[in-house]
C-alpha cells in the first residue's frame, strides 16, 4: 500500500466521496480519482483504508500517522 497515495486520499476527499469512487469503480469499472495504482483491487483497498482513517481521525482525534499505525494493526 503506497502511504503517500492514502495520505492524499485522506487529506483530499471526504468520506462520501470516497464512498461514492468505490461505488463507482464496482458498477461502472471506472475510477474517477487517478490513484495511479497497479489494478482496482489496489485501488479498493486504498480507497477502504482511507475511509477507515478518515473515520478514525475524527472519531479518536488522531493523527493520520496515528490513524495509520492503528490500520495496520488491526
Amino acid at each position: 500500500m503506497d502511504i503517500s497515495i492514502l495520505q492524499n486520499l485522506v487529506e483530499k476527499y471526504t468520506v462520501d466521496e470516497i464512498s461514492q469512487a468505490e461505488e463507482t469503480l464496482l458498477i461502472e469499472g471506472q475510477m474517477p480519482f487517478d490513484l495511479n495504482v497497479a489494478d482496482d483491487s489496489e485501488a479498493l483497498d486504498l480507497l477502504s483504508a482511507a475511509t477507515w482513517i478518515i473515520e478514525r481521525m475524527a472519531s479518536h482525534e488522531q493523527s493520520f500517522d496515528d490513524a495509520f499505525q492503528r490500520y495496520m494493526s488491526k
